[in-house]
């Protein structure tokens, strides 16, 4: 059933939101035969050329859906070899990035000595936007590791925000340079550069681009009934980025295109854009974010050009226009000013097959694939298998549980019955809270990862404001007979049913608190046991939880994200153990201060993450990722009180 966004907004062609970006890559491969999609990967969806070059260095790139052709509209000859993406907005998870990059050295393995396969690399291309740079980074350090060459060029581009701003984590954002990056490296690869060539001419885009981008609305989300946030009437925001973000500030009044164009060259030539001399050749790319008329992006690019020439800053030697890096049905565009280069105009004007860059001669002469003969079946059509050498999740062995050990997994498997059950309630109030400075869909991301631990423990969920997805993860929670095996197994599951920057989080805490519970951890015996959970266990693991996502998230107490609330559950834990509380005393304490710091974000100013562009318009409201962490620790705290009475 196609779903509504409003009482009054506009019809959307979807059929199940959850579905949506899974939907739209198979609608894309039915409708070219030079693509597929590799079957069964874990958290993502991977596009691949159906008959990649192995003899070419593989230049891949990815990120969430909702940016669409990027990443997979892109994948062709003469561009991306492949192409890894999530669900809209949200990352695709570090298992579906590795998927990625062993398929391409699979493929690569095929040619050489058998003793010597000729492998020529991959490059991987990457926004800059936290869950992408930890999911990807975890993966290419992974592959490296099992003897994959791959560099990994990330894409930052972006000159809108506050100087103060892009010196802090993650920095500035990657924006639709990266439709530029994936040209010149795909070219670079075509026509048989190694791996150092390719990587090199790709971080020269980076290094040479400026983008700012603007807008007259936010975005609405797939079944959601409005847009993410309003925009005033007649106003733009200028610096916003691609995940319905707000921007780096409001212009009003403006004198239509020529206004908006005065006002972003202003930027993109200024003091914190692309330092540019006279006379200077260019190339300009004129990118709408999905929901303008190509009239007014060809009108926007008029102008560019016509008062780049006016001012005599910069010679245009191309300029592109078209939607290449979208956010869903954002009514705005961005503009990118690029160096122009006589080897990069080579490389920009060499010829490349996907269809959503039509901006060379070759274009509409596309030498298709060999027809398939025969009749093929729906799978075949779509897909192409291919297995990673992953360890099945499911067929992990649990041995050597005590009576101590059966009793303590019954009581963490009702605290996240509890934890669960709470976050599906909420999930309305924390899509609320983080539509003030995020792009709001923190309680959908937390209620999708607890529909997940729900069906896991085969519960029904209470209160859900959504359907419950129907994603089989083939992840079961009861099979673990030990605290330490069931929790590894939690991050596993929340790896694979979220992405975005939450769940990398969760899960690189969840495995930084493992210490906390493997055997030999507890000082007080000598044996070789599962550590039980008691106050003092759960003290030292929230501590290690912390201390874990600080080293890889760049996040400090004090920067409003989640953080804030599990420092002071941490804090609160450890002072309860010194006064010998019980462990139901201590969860209590640990779950009312989490409350308390996460109300105490409303005050704080955003310094890191996507609510970091929002400065001190965030607040006033919670912080959404703090709030998660006190509902759901009340909701086990609660849990855990109810069947001890």
């Amino acid at each position: 059933m196609a779903e509504w966004n409003g009482k009054q907004g506009r019809f959307q062609y979807v059929n199940q939101s959850s579905h949506a970006a899974k939907d739209a890559l198979e609608g894309m491969v039915r409708c070219r035969n030079d693509l597929k999609l590799v079957k069964d990967v874990h958290g993502g969806y991977v596009v691949v050329q159906k008959d990649m070059d192995p003899h070419q260095v593989a230049v891949l790139s990815g990120g969430g859906s909702g940016h669409e052709p990027f990443a997979g509209g892109l994948v062709g000859k003469g561009m991306l070899s492949a192409a890894v993406a999530g669900d809209v907005f949200a990352s695709p998870s570090a298992r579906a990035v590795l998927t990625t990059l062993q398929y391409c050295d699979h493929v690569q393995s095929r040619i050489g000595t058998d003793c010597v396969p000729m492998r020529p690399g991959a490059v991987m291309i990457v926004n800059n936007y936290m869950g992408d740079r930890l999911h990807f980074g975890m993966s290419i350090a992974k592959a490296q590791a099992q003897g994959m060459q791959v560099k990994q060029i990330v894409v930052s581009e972006d000159c809108a925000l506050p100087l103060e701003t892009r010196n802090h984590p993650p920095g500035p954002r990657g924006l639709a340079a990266v439709a530029l990056v994936t040209k010149v490296a795909g070219a670079s690869a075509a026509r048989g550069d190694n791996i150092e060539e390719v990587a090199k001419h790709a971080q020269w885009i980076v290094e040479n681009a400026a983008t700012v981008g603007m807008s007259a609305s936010s975005c609405a989300l797939p079944g959601q009934r409005q847009n993410l946030r309003e925009v005033e009437a007649g106003a733009i925001e200028f610096g916003l980025g691609i995940h319905g973000e707000p921007g780096a500030h409001v212009a009003r009044d403006l004198n239509g295109a020529r206004g908006a164009v005065q006002e972003a060259l202003a930027v993109l030539t200024g003091a914190g854009g692309l330092q540019i001399e006279s006379g200077e050749n260019v190339v300009v790319l004129v990118n709408g974010l999905g929901g303008l008329s190509h009239l007014e992006l060809q009108v926007v690019a008029g102008e560019v050009l016509q008062q780049l020439g006016n001012t005599g800053a910069a010679v245009p030697a191309r300029c592109f226009v078209g939607n290449l890096v979208t956010s869903l049905d954002t009514a705005g565009l961005s503009i990118t000013i690029l160096r122009a280069e006589e080897e990069i105009l080579k490389l920009l004007d060499a010829p490349a097959t996907p269809a959503c860059w039509p901006f060379d001669a070759h274009t509409t002469n596309i030498e298709s694939s060999d027809a398939t003969s025969g009749v093929e079946s729906e799978e075949a059509a779509l897909w192409v298998r291919f297995s990673p050498p992953v360890q099945e999740i499911n067929k992990l062995e649990y041995k050597e549980a005590t009576t101590q050990d059966t009793h303590a997994c019954q009581a963490i498997r009702t605290s996240l019955v509890g934890a669960a059950q709470a976050l599906v309630a909420g999930e309305s109030k924390l899509n609320a809270l983080d539509a003030a400075a995020g792009d709001g869909d923190c309680g959908t991301t937390m209620a999708d990862v607890a529909f997940a631990v729900l069906a896991s423990l085969g519960v029904t969920p209470k209160n859900a404001s959504q359907t419950s997805p129907t994603k089989e993860l083939g992840i079961d929670l009861n099979l673990p007979q030990t605290p330490a095996a069931l929790l590894e197994l939690l991050a596993e599951l929340v790896q694979e049913a979220i992405g975005g920057t939450s769940g990398a989080l969760y899960y690189i805490g969840l495995i930084g608190a493992l210490p906390a519970l493997h055997p030999g951890q507890n000082a007080e015996s000598s044996e070789k046991t599962s550590r039980t959970p008691d106050s003092s266990c759960l003290a030292d693991a929230l501590d290690l939880a912390v201390q874990a996502i600080m080293q890889h998230g760049c996040a400090s107490p004090g920067d409003r994200t989640m953080l804030d609330a599990l420092v002071g559950a941490r804090d609160a834990a450890q002072k309860s153990i010194s006064s010998g509380s019980d462990i139901l005393s201590t969860l209590e304490a640990a779950a009312v201060a989490a409350q308390e710091k996460a109300n105490q974000t409303a005050e704080m100013v955003p310094r890191v993450g996507r609510a970091s562009y929002a400065g001190s318009r965030a607040l006033g409201n919670p912080d959404a990722g703090a709030s998660a962490v006190a509902v759901w620790l009340r909701g086990a705290t609660d849990a855990l009180k109810d069947e001890s009475t």
